[in-house]
Protein backbone atom coordinates (compact mmCIF):
# COMPACT_ATOMS: atom_id res chain seq x y z
CA UNK A 1 0.00 0.00 0.00
CA UNK A 2 1.14 3.61 -0.80
CA UNK A 3 2.32 5.44 2.06
CA UNK A 4 1.41 9.31 1.32
CA UNK A 5 4.12 12.25 2.82
CA UNK A 6 3.75 16.12 2.74
CA UNK A 7 6.72 16.04 -0.06
CA UNK A 8 9.19 13.90 1.25
CA UNK A 9 8.54 11.12 -0.88
CA UNK A 10 6.96 7.69 -0.57
CA UNK A 11 7.67 3.84 -0.47
CA UNK A 12 5.07 1.14 -1.95
CA UNK A 13 5.15 -2.34 -3.41
CA UNK A 14 4.99 -2.92 -6.78
CA UNK A 15 2.81 -6.86 -6.97
CA UNK A 16 3.16 -6.68 -10.62
CA UNK A 17 7.14 -6.19 -10.34
CA UNK A 18 7.63 -7.95 -6.91
CA UNK A 19 9.84 -4.63 -5.90
CA UNK A 20 9.14 -1.49 -3.52
CA UNK A 21 9.46 2.02 -5.52
CA UNK A 22 10.80 4.94 -3.79
CA UNK A 23 8.86 7.68 -5.76
CA UNK A 24 9.92 11.62 -5.39
CA UNK A 25 9.09 14.42 -6.73
CA UNK A 26 11.80 17.26 -7.38
CA UNK A 27 12.10 20.23 -9.09
CA UNK A 28 13.98 21.06 -12.29
CA UNK A 29 16.71 23.84 -11.75
CA UNK A 30 16.79 24.84 -15.00
CA UNK A 31 13.45 24.74 -15.94
CA UNK A 32 11.45 25.12 -12.08
CA UNK A 33 9.16 22.28 -13.39
CA UNK A 34 8.33 19.62 -10.91
CA UNK A 35 9.14 15.72 -11.89
CA UNK A 36 8.56 12.43 -10.48
CA UNK A 37 11.51 10.46 -9.91
CA UNK A 38 10.73 6.81 -9.05
CA UNK A 39 13.67 4.09 -8.44
CA UNK A 40 13.14 0.22 -7.70
CA UNK A 41 14.38 -1.67 -5.11
CA UNK A 42 14.35 -5.39 -4.05
CA UNK A 43 13.97 -4.46 0.12
CA UNK A 44 11.77 -1.63 1.79
CA UNK A 45 14.48 -0.84 3.79
CA UNK A 46 16.80 0.29 0.69
CA UNK A 47 13.68 1.98 -0.46
CA UNK A 48 13.00 3.81 2.63
CA UNK A 49 17.09 4.82 2.93
CA UNK A 50 16.97 6.15 -0.76
CA UNK A 51 14.38 8.29 0.03
CA UNK A 52 15.84 9.66 3.53
CA UNK A 53 19.36 10.08 1.64
CA UNK A 54 17.58 12.38 -1.08
CA UNK A 55 16.08 14.34 1.23
CA UNK A 56 18.96 15.14 3.57
CA UNK A 57 20.61 16.12 -0.05
CA UNK A 58 18.18 18.56 -0.68
CA UNK A 59 18.10 20.28 2.68
CA UNK A 60 13.83 19.54 2.75
CA UNK A 61 12.91 21.79 6.03
CA UNK A 62 9.88 19.68 6.55
CA UNK A 63 11.49 16.27 6.73
CA UNK A 64 14.14 17.81 8.90
CA UNK A 65 11.94 18.91 11.03
CA UNK A 66 9.62 16.31 11.37
CA UNK A 67 12.45 13.13 11.42
CA UNK A 68 15.14 15.12 12.85
CA UNK A 69 19.03 15.27 12.12
CA UNK A 70 21.88 13.43 12.93
CA UNK A 71 23.98 15.80 15.26
CA UNK A 72 27.30 15.06 13.27
CA UNK A 73 25.37 16.67 10.19
CA UNK A 74 24.61 19.60 12.27
CA UNK A 75 28.73 19.94 13.47
CA UNK A 76 29.68 19.71 9.88
CA UNK A 77 26.72 22.37 8.02
CA UNK A 78 27.11 24.52 10.35
CA UNK A 79 31.18 24.97 10.12
CA UNK A 80 30.57 24.93 6.37
CA UNK A 81 28.61 27.82 6.46
CA UNK A 82 30.88 29.92 8.50
CA UNK A 83 33.54 28.88 6.17
CA UNK A 84 31.39 30.13 3.07
CA UNK A 85 30.03 33.36 4.25
CA UNK A 86 33.70 33.97 5.54
CA UNK A 87 33.14 34.01 9.51
CA UNK A 88 35.95 32.04 9.96
CA UNK A 89 39.71 31.47 7.97
CA UNK A 90 40.78 28.02 6.43
CA UNK A 91 42.93 27.62 9.34
CA UNK A 92 40.07 27.87 12.43
CA UNK A 93 38.03 25.57 9.58
CA UNK A 94 40.79 22.59 9.52
CA UNK A 95 40.78 22.46 13.40
CA UNK A 96 37.24 22.54 14.17
CA UNK A 97 37.19 19.73 11.25
CA UNK A 98 39.73 17.66 12.78
CA UNK A 99 37.87 17.81 16.55
CA UNK A 100 34.87 16.91 14.57
CA UNK A 101 36.54 14.27 13.15
CA UNK A 102 37.22 12.81 16.53
CA UNK A 103 34.02 13.33 17.61
CA UNK A 104 33.07 11.20 14.82
CA UNK A 105 34.26 8.21 16.35
CA UNK A 106 31.45 8.26 18.92
CA UNK A 107 27.98 6.60 17.91
CA UNK A 108 25.71 9.07 19.88
CA UNK A 109 26.81 11.95 17.26
CA UNK A 110 25.30 9.89 14.43
CA UNK A 111 21.95 9.68 16.20
CA UNK A 112 19.41 12.25 15.28
CA UNK A 113 19.36 15.07 17.62
CA UNK A 114 15.66 14.76 19.03
CA UNK A 115 16.68 11.23 20.14
CA UNK A 116 19.85 12.12 22.35
CA UNK A 117 19.36 12.23 26.12
CA UNK A 118 21.17 13.90 28.24
CA UNK A 119 22.62 10.44 29.84
CA UNK A 120 23.66 9.38 26.84
CA UNK A 121 25.39 12.75 25.84
CA UNK A 122 27.32 12.96 29.60
CA UNK A 123 28.41 9.31 29.44
CA UNK A 124 29.65 10.15 26.31
CA UNK A 125 31.40 13.12 27.38
CA UNK A 126 32.88 11.20 30.35
CA UNK A 127 34.77 8.44 28.00
CA UNK A 128 37.02 11.25 27.37
CA UNK A 129 38.53 11.36 30.55
CA UNK A 130 40.95 8.63 30.67
CA UNK A 131 42.28 9.20 26.85
CA UNK A 132 42.74 12.61 26.43
CA UNK A 133 43.66 16.14 28.04
CA UNK A 134 41.75 18.45 30.10
CA UNK A 135 42.50 21.03 27.34
CA UNK A 136 40.97 18.85 24.45
CA UNK A 137 37.51 17.67 26.92
CA UNK A 138 37.02 21.51 26.78
CA UNK A 139 37.35 21.71 22.96
CA UNK A 140 34.93 18.99 22.91
CA UNK A 141 32.55 20.35 24.86
CA UNK A 142 32.64 23.32 23.57
CA UNK A 143 32.31 21.99 19.88
CA UNK A 144 28.62 20.17 21.72
CA UNK A 145 27.41 23.67 23.25
CA UNK A 146 28.33 25.91 19.97
CA UNK A 147 26.12 22.84 17.30
CA UNK A 148 23.09 21.74 19.87
CA UNK A 149 20.52 24.23 19.83
CA UNK A 150 18.21 22.82 22.18
CA UNK A 151 17.71 23.79 25.17
CA UNK A 152 17.32 20.43 27.39
CA UNK A 153 21.32 20.44 26.84
CA UNK A 154 21.80 23.42 29.13
CA UNK A 155 22.53 22.57 32.72
CA UNK A 156 24.33 18.72 31.04
CA UNK A 157 27.94 20.56 30.79
CA UNK A 158 28.81 20.29 34.28
CA UNK A 159 32.63 20.93 35.09
CA UNK A 160 34.23 17.37 34.04
CA UNK A 161 36.53 15.50 36.84
CA UNK A 162 39.07 15.10 34.91
CA UNK A 163 42.23 13.02 36.43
Amino acid sequence: MKEKGIGQGSVYYDRGKKRWIAQLIEIDPVTQTSKKKRKIFITEEEARNYIRVRNYQRKNALYIENNGIPLIEIMKGKIKTKLESNQIGEAQYGRVMRTIKMLEKGKIVHKNIDEITSEELQAYINTFKDNYSDSTIKKYINNFQVHLKRQWIEGIFIEIQCH
